[in-house]
């Protein structure tokens, strides 16, 4: 939380507070690569904290570059870098991060044990390349009508894993 007010409020109560924030950000972030490092569990709730991680990170800096673009230290068309930015918080951190722990905390309050998690993992998958396409397609130019396509289906497959298979 504190990390997201020192970047949208550096302009009226802190001068360049901005790359505070976004240190902060990339300290989080590094800090649960780090914790995700010593894991000896291979499950995939942790596969999606590590790929939601890496699309955080990829958030951040794309969100830097931004930052950078406005205020006039780089020239980048900020229209592709912010599409880039948004499928990464929204569809690889938030989206995959919901996908990961609800597979766990969901289980525990309808004592539901031992259920069949291949929807789930094929949901994680098609997100993880609909994201990442969407990434490298707003990087280069290229038209990711697939990677919405992707996307929706991995969130269909989730909730079908939600809805009828916990």
């Amino acid at each position: 939380m504190v990390a997201g007010l020192l970047i949208i409020t550096p302009a009226h109560n802190i001068p360049n507070g901005g790359p505070y924030g976004v240190n902060l950000n990339g300290y989080i972030c590094t800090e649960a690569f780090a914790t995700l490092k010593s894991s000896q569990i291979g499950t995939i709730t942790v596969q999606t904290v590590a790929i939601s991680n890496t699309f955080l990170l990829i958030g951040i800096v794309t969100g830097f570059v931004i930052a950078l673009s406005f205020s006039g230290a780089t020239d980048v068309d900020i229209s592709d870098i912010l599409k880039a930015h948004l499928f990464s918080v929204l569809g690889g951190f938030v989206l995959l991060t919901i996908m990961g722990i609800s597979l766990t905390l969901l289980p525990m309050f309808s004592l539901a044990h031992g259920f069949d998690d291949k929807p789930i993992k094929i949901g994680f998958y098609l997100v993880t390349i609909g994201v990442a396409t969407i990434f490298l397609s707003s990087i280069f130019g290229v038209e990711e009508y697939i990677s919405y396509l992707l996307i929706f289906a991995g969130a269909t497959f989730y909730l079908y894993q939600v809805l009828y298979k916990i």
